[in-house]
């Protein structure tokens, strides 16, 4: 956000660039079970694997190649035994559309893409980062943010946040439902309703913007409680 961010978390520059698309536009989003893709979703409808296929709407092969490898880093140990990913497939088959550009890093979460228009993307990365491609594709699946996890011990300092946020073209209310606001019981994993600082889902945290020493920084690896909740979030209870 602020150059100020660097010095309170130690981030370099390119990882402030980061963070920066991730405040700016990923939507509010960690996981409810609601929204998790079912069985009859995708290419292989009552099949062993949910099968998931990804248009790409614009972009060279080199991005396409980047987005098939951080995407499926998802699909590694169980999770892999339940969905799959299928690539390249006509956007009319698609369940989730991904668009190259300006318009910041974000995705709908899991099964809302069902509800878009056939040829709207349901998802923007403007970076293609092994951080942009994982957070996002953690949308896709069904995650949410992991500052807004029910158990979040985060006491935030609103008006600093709030100031700060201003400056990316922010409102209060925007603070309010896609930083400050916890959600619900509901949205617990099911494995694990823990609060993970080292989640992917989770969005850096100066320490100015809090009351109590919390602070994070840009994590760009699915940590063990991410797949633990995603896992979670496919096995039927």
């Amino acid at each position: 956000m602020l150059d100020s961010y660097a010095e309170d978390v130690g981030f370099d520059r390119e990882l402030l660039d980061a963070a920066i698309a991730d405040f700016r536009l990923t939507p509010r989003g960690t996981a409810n079970f609601q929204k998790r893709w079912r069985r009859n979703d995708g290419m292989t409808p009552g099949g062993r694997k949910i099968t998931l296929s990804v248009h790409f709407i614009n972009g060279d092969a080199s991005l396409h190649r980047n987005v098939q490898r951080y995407s499926n880093n998802w699909l590694s140990g169980a999770l892999g035994t339940k969905l799959q990913f299928k690539f390249g497939v006509r956007q009319s088959q698609s369940q989730i559309a991904i668009h190259f550009g300006p318009g910041g890093n974000k995705s709908l979460v899991g099964r809302e893409s069902a509800n878009v228009a056939p040829h709207s993307a349901t998802m923007n990365l403007e970076s293609q980062d092994e951080r942009a491609v994982t957070h996002e594709f953690g949308h896709a699946l069904g995650l949410s943010h992991e500052h807004q996890n029910p158990s979040v011990p985060i006491v935030w300092n609103k008006p600093a946040v709030i100031r700060d946020m201003a400056r990316e073209g922010w409102s209060r209310r925007d603070c309010e439902e896609n930083i400050f606001n916890k959600f619900g019981r509901d949205y617990e994993c099911v494995r694990s309703g823990a609060f993970d600082v080292r989640s992917v889902m989770l969005y850096p945290i100066p320490s100015h913007w809090t009351l109590n020493g919390f602070s994070s920084t840009l994590n760009s690896r699915i940590s063990p409680n991410d797949r633990d909740c995603v896992v979670g979030l496919y096995t039927p209870p």
